[in-house]
């Protein structure tokens, strides 16, 4: 468990760097990259697991 939280530390580390780092046609790319991601696992149907399909899918 302990290397799954740091493996997902550094990367969210990651993610935040290159968004503070982006300029602004990146962050227009990214907010629309977004948008499109969350309209698609909106799609992803809830089962008896609830939403962790939805959230596994924003994994991959």
């Amino acid at each position: 468990m302990t290397d799954e939280v740091e493996h997902l530390s550094n990367t969210l580390r990651w993610t935040v760097g290159m968004i503070t780092q982006a300029g602004p046609d990146d962050l227009k790319r990214v907010a629309r990259a977004y948008r499109e991601a969350e309209d698609l696992v909106s799609k992803i149907p809830k089962t008896e697991e609830g939403a962790r399909p939805r959230i596994i899918a924003c994994f991959h």
